[in-house]
């Protein structure tokens, strides 16, 4: 009898283990990582990744042309860029899908939304540990892409952040 009640007892610790949101990433997971692996059998699904060399290479050769951009590489130690073909009926559900799980999240809060039409085209959210920001987060809605960056550092400035939400 006491090894079934072992039995129950480890089978409902792993029901209720599972049944909880998602945990807090470790420190070199990314927005990506998270929540885009669901996606990797889709057309043209391609995630490239600059490491803090070529990270570093890059600022030094001024390969940033948006100011913003280029501002905010100068706090970043890894590039993470994801991109796969997604028609706008399928972007939609996608972006439905991100903001179920971030109403869920405690980890990434929205920075920044802007739609066109009434459909969002663009999101920025931000991932902190205490006042500094160790990752921003950019989705971009194509008309036939869906693209997200992700850049980790350890402290982002909301300045940076600012100017590129605002475009410049």
């Amino acid at each position: 009898m006491k090894p079934i009640i072992v039995i129950y007892i480890i089978l409902l610790t792993s029901y209720i283990s599972f049944g909880q949101s998602k945990t807090e990433p470790e420190q070199s997971q990314t927005f990506i990582d998270l929540y885009f692996k669901q996606y990797s059998d889709l057309p043209k699904y391609a995630v490239n990744t600059m490491g803090e060399a070529m990270v570093k290479r890059s600022n030094e050769t001024g390969m940033w042309s948006h100011p913003s951009i280029a501002r905010i590489m100068k706090q970043v130690k890894t590039y993470k860029y994801l991109s796969f073909d997604s028609p706008p009926e399928y972007s939609k559900k996608v972006i439905n899908q991100l903001d179920a799980e971030m109403k869920k999240s405690s980890t990434y809060k929205e920075y920044y939304r802007w739609e066109l039409n009434g459909v969002t085209s663009g999101i920025i959210y931000t991932r902190s540990n205490g006042n500094k920001i160790t990752e921003l987060v950019n989705v971009s809605v194509g008309k036939k892409k869906l693209l997200v960056s992700s850049f980790l550092g350890d402290n982002i400035d909301l300045e940076s952040v600012r100017l590129l939400a605002v475009g410049r």
